[in-house]
């Protein structure tokens, strides 16, 4: 099972992750909200993170250096996680002064130089080994929550990291804490760097959930990642799987009030994700043929989902304790998601309009 991904970063008015002054403590502020066990990190970004700690905390850190407890359950610190294919970090006797980590951990890969590796290990130093060539971030994720436990993960890197977990799906949320500052500059860095998109329809969606002045300059912004369930035929199978693994904990009704707030974040992003989905399509309709499957496909995904979701919740309604909480959550969810159903019958009538009319002008 992944973790959840939460990816946090500090940045100018511009987007820019550098080259501007930072209130590093003030900064701290924002993580406990979100309950992480572990801060992933590349190489790069860890090192600019140690360099901007003001000389005042090291001086008081260095009076006590907190004990690594990787499996104390007791401990409510994260663990660093920092993802070093190259073998650049060999600062680990300062950063374990750092006392908001309870413990520390290396991913790399199979190529990684085992010269690194040696230092790693006479540094009592744990790794994650994934990948070939590169590391495998998907199963690193996957080892992280198996392993050790990790349910939330906040991703502080550079661009080029942020960017591939993005990519690939493995990010559930943005937090930005925006400096009032423009940076500006023609090699620029930012914390989303990717290759350029070859169609608008590509760009992520997000989703605002909250936000907040911090002192009297600073805003923190939060954001849900929108999660296109619904582009390829296979994603109503990952859609499905992705909310198996959710639920299957669900034993009681303690579970379930636990995790409802998260079945709802997920039932919301999938109607998103779906209406975004034919609304592209709606723009941009494919030959007749190929607007035919794609209907085909997405009506697919929404029955498999629904009728695996509605199981799903006869299922807990039966478990231990009040079954009222179902009842009550699914009223809250037919109110919320009505106009999610209503965009979406209007958007189905369109499409099946414009494939009639283009059937019809092909037999003609």
């Amino acid at each position: 099972m992944l973790p959840k991904v939460v990816l946090h970063k500090a940045v100018s008015l511009d987007g820019r992750i550098d080259n501007f002054e930072r209130e590093i403590l003030m900064e701290f502020n924002i993580t406990p909200k979100f309950g992480i066990n572990a801060h992933l990190a590349d190489a790069d970004a860890i090192t600019r993170f140690v360099d901007m700690i003001p000389p005042e905390a090291w001086e008081e850190w260095e009076q006590h250096t907190p004990p690594q407890q990787m499996e104390d359950s007791d401990d409510l610190r994260p663990i660093l996680v920092v993802h070093d294919n190259e073998g650049k970090v060999r600062s680990w006797d300062q950063i374990r002064k750092i006392p908001v980590y309870r413990g520390h951990l290396v991913l790399n890969s199979k190529s990684t130089p085992q010269e690194f590796q040696d230092y790693l290990e006479e540094s009592n130093i744990e790794h994650i080994t994934t990948g070939d060539e590169q590391v495998d971030i998907r199963a690193a994720l996957s080892d992280l929550n198996e392993q050790h436990g990790v349910k939330v993960v906040m991703l502080d890197s550079e661009g080029a990291l942020n960017s591939k977990m993005i990519r690939e799906g493995l990010v559930d949320e943005v937090s930005l804490i925006v400096y009032p500052t423009l940076v500006g500059g023609e090699q620029q860095k930012a914390f989303f760097h990717a290759e350029e998109l070859t169609a608008p329809e590509d760009a992520i969606g997000l989703r605002l959930k909250d936000h907040e002045e911090l002192g009297r300059k600073l805003i923190w912004l939060h954001y849900s990642v929108i999660k296109r369930y619904a582009e390829q035929k296979e994603m109503g199978d990952e859609a499905v799987n992705e909310f198996l693994e959710m639920v299957k904990g669900v034993q009681s009704m303690d579970d379930f009030k636990e995790k409802r707030e998260g079945i709802f974040e997920f039932v919301e992003h999938f109607l998103i994700s779906t209406v975004e989905s034919l609304k592209n399509v709606v723009n941009n309709p494919p030959p007749p043929e190929q607007l035919q499957e794609r209907i085909a496909r997405i009506e697919e995904s929404q029955e498999l989902l629904t009728e695996v979701f509605e199981g799903e919740l006869d299922r807990i309604a039966k478990l231990p304790g009040d079954s009222g909480y179902v009842e009550e959550f699914r009223s809250l969810m037919e109110s919320h998601f009505e106009p999610y159903g209503k965009e979406l019958g209007e958007l189905m009538e369109n499409l099946m309009s414009r494939m009639d009319g283009m059937l019809r002008g092909m037999e003609e």
